[in-house]
């Protein structure tokens, strides 16, 4: 029998606070998450729900006052709690690509296209200046860019939005990672590219048997190309699963608010539902749950205990009272 294939990323218990925030901010509280090779997550919740925060802690690339203060990020089985700063840089480059929200931020205008795809292939790779040219055509032409070997004298702004983003996905792939990371890649985007480069997402993640964290407002793409998806309020992971399964039959009262708000195109017009209120700050969190003054299913317990995240069904987790299934503890392993 062949051993199981580790997770491309295992997050247990992560946090992440404020250093020197009195009293502490707590950004990140016992994130539990997990992804598999050819996998796409979807991370979807309100601004300020800490979706960007959980992929640069992934990265290493918090920014001061942010730090990681407990838990254990895992990639390919590997931990990388405690690795010195050159290492971790090493593994940002070769193991984990990014592809941002803007390709403009993520482009130097100055340089041309292939200069910017070269320097980054020799960086993480051994190939001489030569081959790694010709990889960085072959990675245009993958990334479906048309006369790749044309466009590597281009600069960033002879491009459009659309080819800048796939030079961006070329570029994250340069050193053939196993896990990407894509925070809002399409906000930028009209819709019509918007689904081609979710179709090219899908397409790479498929082929290349990468693990994808697809961070997200945008619950329509999260449904159209995610395999599970995991909710986030105010810093905490409260529901994940299957994506057919949390979208059509969500557990928490949450994810049954953001469902509500989305128009449906078939049946009679309905108006559509609100969530009361706002998600509070992170420098005044109630000590129960979170969304204890949203929900309309609020229970006295809620006020006063914050809910762990736990195994609720069958490869779904839930982090709420209210709910009366069988509850196991969650670590961010598969059941």
């Amino acid at each position: 029998m062949s051993a199981p294939v580790p997770a491309v990323l295992k997050l247990s218990h992560l946090r992440v606070e404020l250093a020197g925030s009195t009293p502490t901010v707590v950004a990140l509280d016992d994130v539990c998450l997990e992804i598999a090779p050819g996998e796409i997550l979807g991370v979807v919740g309100e601004s300020g729900a800490g979706k960007s925060l959980t992929g640069l802690a992934v990265t290493g690339l918090l920014d001061p006052p942010c730090r990681i203060t407990g838990g254990r990020i895992e990639l390919n089985g590997q931990p990388l709690s405690g690795l010195p700063e050159r290492r971790l840089q090493a593994i940002r480059g070769r193991d984990v690509g990014t592809v941002f929200q803007d390709p403009l931020t993520a482009l130097d205008p100055l340089f041309r296209i292939g200069e910017q795809l070269v320097e980054t292939i020799r960086v993480h790779t051994p190939l001489g200046r030569a081959a790694a040219r010709e990889r960085a055509v072959d990675l245009l032409a993958q990334v479906e860019l048309p006369s790749p070997a044309a466009l590597m004298d281009a600069y960033p702004h002879q491009l459009s939005g659309g080819m800048r983003q796939r030079v961006v996905i070329a570029l994250a792939l340069c050193a053939d990672p196993r896990l990407l990371i894509a925070d809002e890649p399409t906000t930028a985007l009209d819709v019509s590219i918007q689904a081609q480069i979710m179709a090219l997402l899908t397409k790479l993640c498929h082929e290349r048997r990468l693990g994808v964290m697809l961070i997200t407002h945008d619950l329509g793409v999260v449904g159209e190309i995610a395999d599970r998806v995991a909710v986030m309020y105010a810093g905490r992971v409260v529901e994940t699963g299957p994506v057919a399964q949390v979208l059509t039959a969500p557990m928490h009262p949450y994810t049954r608010g953001l469902m509500g708000a989305v128009p449906q195109l078939t049946g009679s017009p309905q108006r559509l539902a609100q969530i009361r209120g706002a998600m509070p700050s992170l420098k005044a969190l109630p000590p129960g749950c979170a969304f204890e003054a949203r929900c309309p299913q609020a229970l006295a317990r809620c006020r006063a205990e914050r809910p762990p995240q736990t195994m609720a069904a069958a490869d779904r987790t839930l982090r709420c009272w209210a709910y009366e299934g069988a509850q196991a503890p969650y670590d961010g392993s598969r059941p």
